[in-house]
């Protein structure tokens, strides 16, 4: 289990096997790197504080332990330019497009000094909380 600080200054409980958070898509499918050799792995799909969805043209093993960087755009005013974490895959799918794959993770280590780039990533760069529907048009 992991206890993480939301934004909204309740924390969260992150279950070993089950998400628990309200997941946020991305405006922009930010680029994914493994550590240590900084290659590309694939891009953010969304992201919450419990974990992300990856979506990759890599088969990756379910239950993999993986040490990422997510790229943070420069226009942002970071300090940082990524956002280092450690994940577990949970799960595989093939996405609507048959190159590519949708991994979810979840989020093993997130350094407290990544806390708050993790906050604000999903406050400035998500849209839809899960718990609002979007109207597009209206």
């Amino acid at each position: 289990m992991l206890l993480v600080l939301a934004e909204n200054g309740q924390y969260t409980l992150c279950m070993e096997n089950q998400r628990t958070d309200i997941r946020h898509t991305v405006f922009y499918y930010l680029p994914v790197l493994e550590v240590p050799d900084g290659a590309e792995i694939g891009r953010l799909g969304d992201i919450s504080h419990c974990g992300m969805l990856l979506l990759t043209e890599r088969r990756i093993t379910v239950g993999k332990r993986m040490r990422l960087k997510v790229c943070l755009p420069k226009l942002a005013g970071f300090e940082q330019s990524e956002l280092e974490i450690v994940v577990k895959t949970r799960w595989l799918q093939p996405d609507r497009n048959p190159d590519i794959l949708c991994v979810g993770c979840s989020f093993i280590e997130t350094p407290a000094s990544q806390q708050d780039v993790l906050e604000r990533l999903i406050h400035y760069f998500t849209f839809s909380d899960g718990q609002r529907k979007l109207s597009i048009g209206q």
